[in-house]
């Protein structure tokens, strides 16, 4: 893909645009105007996004642009879900290789501890459509607006568990 392309799906679950963006790699290695202008409209397609999904073949396993796609992501402040497509796919799976995956996962992208990730196969349909159900779920949590009395609260209970360090002797306060 050298352009991103915008897909409109509608369901059960609600309405949502896919952008599929091009590819991002390493400024040394982009040759011509049109591929560094690709590179330009992915970062402007995150820009736009509400929720970002990173999508990783889980037959290769995480690569080096799939991490640069996810902090850009991250960068931008974009809620984020991280998506293993082809989990069908990958060969010798057994009760250990969803836990050891996602370790993989959350070892190279460590900055995203926030981020989901979910086990798919887009061929076979397997829990594809729990991923709009996902979708919907970080999205409420990323625009959910937290009260300055309910961060006082909180911000109260951790200072009767920790106290602030002082400095010459004074607590520090926290406003």
């Amino acid at each position: 893909t050298r352009d991103a392309i915008d897909s409109r799906v509608e369901n059960a679950s609600g309405v949502y645009t896919f952008v599929d963006t091009a590819g991002i790699r390493r400024g040394s290695k982009i040759k011509d105007a049109v591929e560094h202008y690709s590179v330009l409209r992915a970062h402007t397609a995150v820009d736009r996004a509400d929720v970002c999904l990173i999508v990783i073949d889980a037959t290769e396993g995480i690569t080096e642009q799939d991490e640069k796609i996810a902090g850009i992501a991250h960068e931008a402040g974009r809620a984020s879900i991280i998506i293993a497509n082809k989990w069908d796919a990958v060969e010798g799976k057994d009760s250990n290789t969803v836990k050891e995956f996602e370790e993989k996962i959350r070892t190279a992208l460590s900055y995203m501890p926030y981020a989901p990730i979910m086990f798919v196969s887009a061929l076979t349909g397997q829990r594809v459509p729990n991923v709009f159900e996902k979708i919907n779920e970080v999205y409420n949590q990323s625009v959910m607006r937290v009260s300055t009395g309910m961060l006082n609260d909180v911000l109260a209970d951790a200072i009767t568990r920790v106290q602030p360090p002082t400095d010459k002797g004074r607590r520090l306060k926290i406003f």
